[in-house]
């Protein structure tokens, strides 16, 4: 009777601990829709969710909680990994109403969501990867906006719909849209007419009939290498200091292979004039 019992307690034993087993065994898997934090390159802590732990793939979501107050850089870079998961996402309302000044997503982000940058008055800079495929309503609300890359070389109508109607960067309220002009509300904040679209080198005609780009009244091709045209200090800016430096280059004081800018082989006199033709255009 007693080898009975200590027989049923081994048993009871054996099985407890593969309960506790298999309960760690949990613990130490994500599942869909698990949370975790990482930081971008900049060092700013970011909080992520899991879209399919089968896939690997997770959205980045905002800022870590005890992170939004503190003082954060003047640039963000959405990471195009985090923690072994690709991130593919930005999710809704992510980033609103943050200080940064300039928007970077990585290669491998797919989806920015509706406002996931709302009201971020402070943004002159946004840079898209090759990879976007979907810009959601609201996506960028971002007033002061002067600047878009879009690396995208063979671009198509890259918005999705969630109110019934194209929409992403510059609005205010639904009752700003313009259903005829099919602009959506860009247009309240003067986005598509100030601010300057730059695309890759010999793409600029793909991008002419496809939304939003095509609204975009100043679409600017990169050099071939890759940078802005004209931009010779690689400071993104073209200004006075670049018509300088194509001076000191045709002077001989000095040497930069980007004074060419109109692609004739030589440095001279027009690649001034054609420097003086961007400033002008972008004023």
């Amino acid at each position: 009777m007693k080898n009975h019992y200590a027989l049923i307690f081994v048993k009871m034993d054996k099985f407890f601990y593969f309960i506790v087993f298999f309960s760690l065994s949990l613990c130490l898997y994500a599942t869909d829709g698990d949370k975790f934090f990482s930081e971008s390159e900049e060092g700013v802590n970011l909080r992520f969710k899991v879209i399919s732990e089968q896939e690997r793939t997770a959205m980045v979501v905002g800022l870590v909680q005890t992170d939004e107050q503190n003082i954060h850089p003047a640039s963000l870079t959405i990471p195009g990994f985090a923690d072994e998961y690709a991130v593919i996402a930005v999710g809704e309302k992510a980033f609103m109403e943050t200080s940064f000044e300039s928007i970077i997503i990585s290669e491998g982000v797919e989806r920015i969501e509706e406002y996931a940058f709302g009201d971020c008055e402070h943004v002159k800079l946004i840079k898209l990867p090759s990879t976007i495929k979907q810009l959601c309503d609201y996506s960028f609300l971002c007033p002061n906006l002067e600047k878009v890359f879009v690396m995208i070389n063979h671009p198509n109508d890259s918005y999705c719909h969630v109110f019934d109607f194209p929409v992403l960067i510059g609005a205010k309220s639904v009752n700003d849209y313009d259903g005829d002009s099919m602009l959506g509300p860009f247009w309240l904040y003067g986005v598509y007419d100030r601010a300057v679209l730059y695309v890759p080198y010999g793409s600029k005609e793909e991008y002419l009939p496809a939304r939003p780009w095509a609204y975009f009244q100043k679409i600017r091709e990169l050099s071939p290498k890759g940078g802005m045209t004209g931009d010779l200090n690689d400071d993104e800016e073209v200004d006075i200091s670049d018509v300088v430096a194509i001076i000191n280059v045709i002077a001989g004081t000095e040497v930069n292979e980007k004074a060419d800018v109109n692609g004739d082989g030589k440095s001279d006199i027009a690649d001034v004039v054609a420097v003086i033709n961007i400033i002008a255009s972008t004023i």
